[in-house]
């Protein structure tokens, strides 16, 4: 994702081509042997290997070594967002949907916190049909955030 990201910002020019590689066209074949996917190719040079594109993004691409640092505090966050979920779907009682909001504030918290480029409940408040500055995806929201929780 912060790949993709930084070639919104126009950082670098990434472009993504699907194979099916049940019936891949013949250039691939004559180009790539039987390597599987994910391959990249940077100025004309093709890497293989997934390590070796990661290591190759790493010294490549501006800020690229960021891509493969795994903040611990939010891994812990994430994987204990999941298991909450889940718990309000299989469940359905109030007490496990309002552990789980509780958890969206501690997620909303650390984001706001820490003032990332990750979307906090403040970037979410949009008007219906607002839109950002350079819009490439949709940008309204149909709902007030708010409305959210008066509504559990």
């Amino acid at each position: 994702m912060d790949l993709y990201l930084l070639a919104e910002l126009k950082t670098i020019s990434l472009k993504v081509t699907t194979v099916d590689m049940q019936k891949p066209p013949p250039d691939f074949r004559t180009n790539f042997e039987a390597t599987h996917p994910p391959i990249l190719i940077d100025n004309g040079l093709a890497i293989l290997e997934n390590e070796k594109i990661e290591r190759h993004i790493m010294k490549s691409v501006p800020g690229g070594h960021n891509l493969f640092v795994q903040d611990k505090e939010v891994a812990s966050l994430i994987e204990n967002l999941y298991s909450k979920l889940k718990l309000v779907l299989v469940r359905k009682d109030e007490q496990k949907s309002a552990a789980l909001r509780a958890h969206l504030g501690r997620i909303d918290a650390l984001l706001e916190r820490r003032a990332t480029r990750s979307v906090t409940a403040k970037a979410l408040k949009m008007k219906k049909h607002e839109e950002l500055e350079t819009p490439t995806f949709t940008t309204s929201i149909p709902i007030d955030v708010n409305d959210l929780s008066a509504t559990e």
